[in-house]
């Protein structure tokens, strides 16, 4: 199939420090496969840029290149951006109770991915998704908010974000194993 691209889909908001007691709006690009004989709804996937948490964007080549990818193959897929340190997001609930910068980062990325699930499941009419078919994926600091999103329970990630796989790109769990269990989606570890 063919691949085509909208960019800055506001799909959430985050609260931040930065601008002090505000809130930045979270948007992804979607990638939509174009072409005859394409099925009713598609499988989805929501993919997160690398950077340590400290940088990167949703255009990175190499998340482009995976959308475009997956799109090729039949799949709408959704490039996230998310809250970084630079941020200062406030302190959301998640795996790391580290109240730092960089850890505080890390859960407010689990959130926002969780969100951006949330909202590919509410449009899924909008963009021909199968809403029971949607996984996470990404590479360094995006592959951990994909483990780390998927792994933890809707009871502190929120209702409606599960899902079906997470391909994770020279991700870890770092210390937050103990989340996994047996109920969590198939991971496909690259590393």
């Amino acid at each position: 199939y063919g691949s085509q691209r909208t960019e800055g889909i506001q799909y959430g908001t985050g609260s931040t420090g930065n601008p002090a007691n505000g809130s930045i709006d979270l948007c992804l690009d979607i990638y939509e496969p174009t072409g005859t004989g394409l099925p009713e709804k598609h499988p989805a996937m929501v993919f997160i840029h690398g950077g340590g948490f400290i940088s990167g964007d949703k255009g990175a080549i190499t998340i482009r290149n995976l959308c475009e990818s997956f799109t090729k193959r039949g799949y709408v897929c959704a490039s996230i951006q998310y809250r970084l340190v630079v941020d200062r997001p406030t302190y959301e609930a998640g795996p790391a109770s580290d109240l730092s910068a960089l850890f505080r980062s890390i859960n407010a990325a689990s959130q926002d991915a969780a969100k951006a699930i949330r909202w590919l499941r509410q449009n899924a009419t909008t963009y021909h998704i199968d809403p029971t078919r949607i996984g996470i994926g990404g590479s360094s600091a995006g592959a951990i908010t994909s483990l780390y999103t998927a792994s933890q329970e809707a009871a502190t990630i929120g209702p409606d974000a599960e899902t079906g796989v997470v391909i994770d790109l020279w991700g870890a769990m770092y210390g937050a194993d103990s989340l996994l269990d047996a109920g969590d989606p198939a991971i496909f570890i690259v590393h």
